[in-house]
């Protein structure tokens, strides 16, 4: 079983090394990551870059120049974008602090409708 890439921080380049198990062509989208000259670490597969054949493998280089907080990546080939996905949390850089400040208070929390996405 292999691992989700997590945290990093703005400014690094996170190399994801993606073995292709399934039955099927895949590629992986890094939703909201500018990718500055990179595109072939995009993800749309025949449009930046070759689906990676099942036991295949292709390391992404993920250039996190201008992002921070949580984005989510997922696969980009037909319909495997829901069963393929999830989350990567960008950290400012070191000594830098968060677009935001932390409050410690109590806020009271209201009950709302479920959005149901289909």
């Amino acid at each position: 079983m292999g691992s989700s890439p997590g945290d990093a921080r703005k400014g690094n380049v996170v190399g994801v090394k993606v073995h292709n198990h399934g039955d099927r062509n895949v590629t992986i989208h890094w939703h909201g990551v500018k990718q500055p000259c990179n595109q072939w670490s995009d993800g749309p597969e025949y449009i930046t870059q070759c689906p990676i054949k099942p036991g295949g493998s292709f390391t992404y280089h993920v250039i996190l120049s201008e992002e921070e907080g949580t984005l989510w990546w997922h696969a980009h080939t037909g319909f495997d974008h829901a069963t393929l996905h999830g989350a990567i949390v960008i950290h400012p850089r070191r000594g830098a602090s968060f677009p935001f400040s932390f409050q410690e208070k109590k806020t009271k929390v209201e009950e709302m409708a479920p959005i149901i996405l289909a």
